[in-house]
């Protein structure tokens, strides 16, 4: 009879222990899948990082579609387009817009202080590319609001990118939209590469 009993428990023990080795293999492939696929992740994203490190932020030569504006005075005054005046880049202003001559993606970015008069006083500026399409969309509803927006958009040649605010009378200091063209000029079509 104790032979038996000893036999069952040591089928037991061994069935046990098996199952826990099964459990503890699992576990580990499960754990060595979960490293090796954030460790693949986080290579592709250094590498697209080097990538646009070594295509876009070299040193901007003449053919480097970028541009830094800034609304043309102190406080927002309009509740439509909002005056830009150009700060620096290769990109021109056009009757208070950036016109856009090559089909591409684009990163904009928006950065500054925005100061409400009231303490119920709202305000949301929008970046457009077509009055029905908007690219970026900020909303200040504190006294000061620091703004430091990004965003890629895809953008097509004859698009025209302007901003506009819903409320007069805002201040604003060191208020700047930027553009920078992330594709390459080769997608620029010639007759557009000439108005350049």
């Amino acid at each position: 009879g104790s032979c038996m009993e000893e036999e069952l428990e040591m089928k037991t023990r061994r069935q046990t222990e098996g199952l826990a080795e099964n459990k503890d293999r699992k576990q580990t492939r499960h754990f060595s899948l979960q490293f090796g696929s954030m460790i693949a992740q986080w290579i592709v994203l250094f590498i697209c990082l080097i990538f646009i490190g070594l295509c876009y932020h070299r040193s901007p030569d003449p053919q480097t579609q970028w541009i830094h504006v800034k609304p043309s005075g102190s406080s927002v005054t309009n509740k439509k387009h909002i005056g830009f005046k150009k700060k620096a880049g290769t990109m021109e202003i056009l009757n208070g817009t950036i016109p856009i001559h090559c089909d591409g993606l684009y990163l904009f970015f928006l950065n500054g202080l925005i100061t409400l008069q009231g303490a119920n006083d709202s305000l949301t500026l929008k970046v457009h590319h077509q009055p029905a399409k908007f690219i970026l969309e900020v909303t200040c509803r504190e006294k000061e609001t620091k703004l430091q927006e990004a965003v890629v958009s895809e953008l097509r040649s004859n698009d025209k990118v302007y901003m506009e605010a819903d409320h007069d009378r805002i201040a604003q200091k060191d208020l700047i939209l930027g553009l920078v063209m992330l594709t390459p000029r080769s997608f620029c079509s010639p007759e557009n590469e000439n108005e350049q």
